[in-house]
């Protein structure tokens, strides 16, 4: 006997779920991720600049091994969430943290990609003493 078949000897055409009534469910994140799609940055498919942005946060990626996990783990954020689409949840998985902090580190990486402070979103203010003006 086929699947078919097999249903039709447990299911008959007044249930609700052959006749079509049951329900579609619909999340809100499923809207939010299709817009999200549909504006993903400019910068975030540009290979120099997103390199540029790396770079720019972590300079001493290269010999400060908490940098280089840190720019990793921002690289690794930029190419699923902004360029694959892939939801923070989903990231949050596949790096063992949790879905709030995918979604901190998603709004620092957006806010130094617009030139501004990465924690309070404030235009960035030059470190150390300022200059003496002769």
């Amino acid at each position: 006997m086929d699947v078919h078949g097999q249903l039709r000897g447990t299911m008959d055409g007044g249930d609700s779920l052959v006749s079509g009534g049951h329900q579609v469910l619909r999340t809100a994140g499923a809207t939010q991720h299709a817009k999200r799609l549909q504006r993903i940055p400019v910068w975030a498919n540009d290979d120099a600049k997103v390199q540029a942005l790396l770079l720019r946060v972590f300079p001493k990626w290269r010999t400060d091994e908490i940098q280089c996990g840190r720019a990793a783990r921002w690289a690794f954020i930029i190419t699923h969430y902004f360029r694959m689409g892939e939801t923070s949840t989903a990231i949050a998985d596949a790096l063992k943290l949790t879905p709030v902090e995918i979604r901190i580190l998603i709004n620092r990486i957006t806010r130094t990609a617009a030139g501004l402070s990465s924690r309070t979103g404030k235009p960035r203010s030059m470190r150390g003493r300022p200059k003496k003006i002769a």
